[in-house]
């Protein structure tokens, strides 16, 4: 199979083309030419005189490695952009397609210079040997050339890193599980954030989702030392493990930036 580009005055694509020990997968192009698929980018086939060749639209993308290159990515950008391409290669199995059909390469993957959603490519051939790269090692390489933000605490970066160098061990499902833990303890840090000076002494957050509250107020429960946050919007209270210090055991409204936040994290 070769990998090269096309454009006219109008769009730019990538093209690849079969060559002759190239095993089609028929299936594979049946369900990419009739289903859109989330994470990955639309192909067009074409049968010509010279062979057959799938082109995909790549206007208005940059590849992944120039990307993760020029930009400095903050933590949640990092882990949405990781938890992406994990999600695109389970979620192959539901429409009969083979991980291995997936490009791994960061020259093949495309990021949309307006939304910065992620697109993979997919070509369904059965003699796929183009891929000489393993999975962790992949998603390792990825994370080796990202540029953290400097200013964030980055002990979300050594865990992913950390995990992705235990090869034999690794999973696309361990490493969802460890990307969801690092988001939700991301989305406990920007909570706590919010609150003001006085509640010192912070402990471990978890969030969990409850049915009552009154009026949009911090409630401080002193025996259990959590913080009961009503969010009248969502109509629910997150009930956390916050502590506040005795003199500060007063009902306040909850700042606007809060609510957002928390707003945000409910209607996921």
């Amino acid at each position: 199979m070769d990998i090269n580009y096309d454009n006219n005055d109008i769009n730019n694509y990538l093209v690849c083309r079969y060559s002759d020990k190239d095993i089609l997968d028929r299936v594979g192009i049946e369900m990419l030419s009739n289903n859109s698929i989330r994470g990955l980018l639309c192909p067009v086939f074409v049968q010509t005189d010279a062979g057959s060749i799938i082109r995909f639209d790549i206007s208005g993308k940059r590849s992944l490695r120039e990307y993760i290159s020029r930009e400095s990515i903050d933590k949640r950008g990092i882990l949405d952009m990781l938890e992406n391409i994990a999600d695109v290669l389970t979620g192959l199995t539901d429409y009969f397609l083979d991980a291995g059909s997936v490009l791994l390469d960061t020259d093949y993957i495309f990021v949309d210079n307006v939304s910065g959603e992620l697109k993979m490519i997919c070509v369904p051939i059965k003699t796929n040997t183009y891929n000489v790269i393993s999975i962790s090692d992949f998603i390792k390489d990825i994370v080796f050339n990202i540029h953290p933000q400097k200013s964030e605490n980055s002990f979300y970066y050594s865990e992913l890193i950390t995990f992705l160098s235990n090869r034999e061990k690794f999973t696309l499902t361990g490493f969802k599980k460890l990307i969801t833990r690092l988001k939700n303890e991301s989305e406990a840090e920007n909570i706590e954030s919010c609150l003001p000076a006085e509640s010192t002494d912070i402990i471990n957050t978890e969030l969990n989702d409850s049915v009552y509250g009154e009026n949009g107020c911090f409630m401080p429960d002193v025996h259990n030392k959590k913080v009961n946050v009503f969010i009248p919007d969502a109509n629910v209270i997150l009930n956390t493990s916050i502590p506040v210090k005795k003199r500060n055991l007063i009902n306040f409204r909850l700042p606007d930036a809060l609510t957002n936040i928390i707003f945000n994290i409910l209607n996921k």
